[in-house]
């Protein structure tokens, strides 16, 4: 499957651009991003992370949001275990 295929697949579930979804694919298959050498593993990482996220109803844009928060609060520090459930 190509890049742009894939784009296809994956720019209406996450709002994120065509271009950028290509160039990560194109990255990722040229195994130019650290740590992520092996596309299955990727590709399997990536469904677990999004099963995950629908069933407690989050979307990829919401995760996004909520890690930003959580580094930030970190950051100046805050630690998870200490904010209320």
């Amino acid at each position: 499957m190509s890049a742009v295929a894939w784009a296809n697949d994956i720019v209406p579930k996450t709002g994120v651009s065509k271009g950028s979804v290509v160039t990560i694919i194109d990255e990722l298959k040229a195994r130019k991003i650290p740590g992520f050498r092996d596309l299955k593993e990727i590709a399997g990482e990536l469904r677990e992370l999004s099963v995950k996220l629908r069933k407690q109803g989050i979307g990829v844009g919401e995760a996004a949001i909520g890690f930003t928060i959580l580094k930030r609060l970190m950051e100046v520090g805050v630690e998870p275990q200490l904010l209320p459930q």
